[in-house]
Order: structure tokens, then sequence, then C-alpha cells
């Protein structure tokens, strides 16, 4: 039998299923486990909570664009919150842009995202030379295969996370623990948990509005 051990500060999974089964009757611990993890995603996702700082990004490697972001134990990379070479700033992208299609005009000697599995920075343009040490922070989710979450997180936010998995199983149809009525109160306690997390965590930097020219 494969044994999976939860690291150290983490609580796992199994620690939280009872709290969220408290909130929804009839619901077997699989799918709780399934709901936990899609609301911790979320959360992640949205308050930015959980935060790498003062990080050696990568060191550029000549015509290089993709570095291995080698996050921590069940994590993967969100998003790259600030990016520096030395003292000059890098443009960080937001998950969702296209700039692609509308491509911004600033003085930043690259542009760095992370790849949508959330193993990578993806560096843009390719470097033209070696050596140059980006550094910075980002904001990490739960990887797919993720033991558990962090302790703290769960100290701090353990009923919100709960109410969180709750919505997400009681707004499914015709099962034996769908709870229409339910779901708004379970809903507004986990985005009530968001905002409380993401206001710790400090004012969302937005790179500057993006002019289209013609």
């Amino acid at each position: 039998m494969t044994i999976i051990a939860t690291p150290i500060g983490f609580t796992p999974w199994a620690t939280m299923i009872p709290e969220a089964a408290a909130l929804v009757s009839e619901c077997p611990n699989p799918i709780i486990k399934d709901a936990l993890m899609k609301a911790m995603r979320e959360f992640f996702g949205t308050s930015r909570a959980w935060r790498g700082r003062d990080l050696t990004l990568l060191t550029t490697v000549a015509e290089q664009t993709s570095y291995s972001a080698n996050p921590p134990a069940n994590a993967e990379v969100l998003q790259v919150l600030t990016c520096w070479n030395g003292t000059d700033e890098i443009d960080c992208e937001v998950p969702g842009e296209d700039d692609d299609a509308y491509p911004g005009q600033t003085d930043s000697t690259y542009r760095i995202a992370v790849s949508a599995d959330g193993a990578y920075y993806e560096l843009r343009p390719a470097p033209e030379a070696a050596g140059d040490v980006l550094e910075g922070s980002v904001a990490y989710t739960l990887a797919a295969n993720a033991a558990g979450i962090p302790s703290w997180i769960y100290r701090e936010h353990r009923y919100g996370i709960a109410c969180g998995a709750a919505a997400n199983l009681v707004a499914q149809p015709n099962k034996p623990w769908t709870d229409r009525e339910a779901y708004p109160m379970h809903r507004r306690e986990f985005e009530r948990c968001i905002s409380d997390a993401s206001n710790t965590a400090g004012t969302v930097r937005r790179r500057p509005l993006r002019v289209k020219t013609y």
C-alpha cells in the first residue's frame, strides 16, 4: 500500500474532512476531499495568502525562455508578484493577460510569467546573455497531488475552508447532500474568509493599463 506522508507544517485532508462533513450530511469522504481541494485552490488563487518572499527566481541562460520554478512541497506557483534584476523592476504577467494580442510598451528588459502547470517561469524575450539573477516574490496554490494545506492557513481559516467545501457540495444537483438553501450561507462565509486572507496579504499590485497601438 502506498503511504503519502504529509510534510511537517501541513495539515492533512483527513483532519479537515470531519469539519466539512459536519456541514454536509451523507456525503462520502473522498467526495468531501475533492471539494476541499477545489475550495482551497480557489482560496489561494484569489487571496494570495500563501507567498514566497525574497526568492531567487532564476538565473538567465542565453536564449533560454523556460526555467524550473522549484516550488515547495504540495505547491505550484500561481503568479509572480514582484521581480527585480538588481535595481530594475521586471514586468510580471497577470494570469489571463493576452499580451500577444495587445502588447504593452514598458522599459522592462523582460516579462516574466508562470506556465499553466505552475512548474516553470517563462521569460520573454529570450535573454541574449547569461548571468542575470532575477529575484522577487510569488504566490502559490496547491499542487494537484497535495497531501494537505499549510497548518497556519488551517488554524486561521478552518471554518471558512469547511464552508467553501460545503458550498461546492450542497450546490451539486440531485445528491443526498444537495441543499440549495444552505448554499448562500456557506458561500458567504467562504468569501468572507478569502477576503480576510486577501486583506492580510496586502494590496494587489496591477500592471499599468495597456494601450492598443494602431
